[in-house]
């Protein structure tokens, strides 16, 4: 049975696409040409990270008010099955 998780993640926007990162999973960032490819890669890059993890050893996610950003950034919660 997969279980749902949510993490925040920082969409930084390039001159094409999106850098995006994953603030409570350290290395954890990724890029994608469009918002969908962006959102689509994030998934996958938490998931390559956490996949040899057991859920009780996650890390906790953090509430998007206490993440900062700069300039045009932006947050967007990413939620993929494990």
């Amino acid at each position: 049975m997969s279980r749902r998780f949510f993490y925040p993640a920082i969409f930084d926007p390039e001159d094409i696409g999106f850098s995006v990162y994953i603030p409570d999973i350290p290395g954890c960032m990724t890029q994608g040409d469009t918002m969908e490819e962006a959102m689509h890669m994030a998934q996958d890059a938490i998931e390559l990270m956490l996949e040899d993890k057991s859920p009780d050893q996650y890390p906790k996610p953090s509430a998007s008010e206490n993440i900062e950003i700069t300039g045009k950034q932006f947050i967007k919660i990413i939620g993929f099955n494990m």
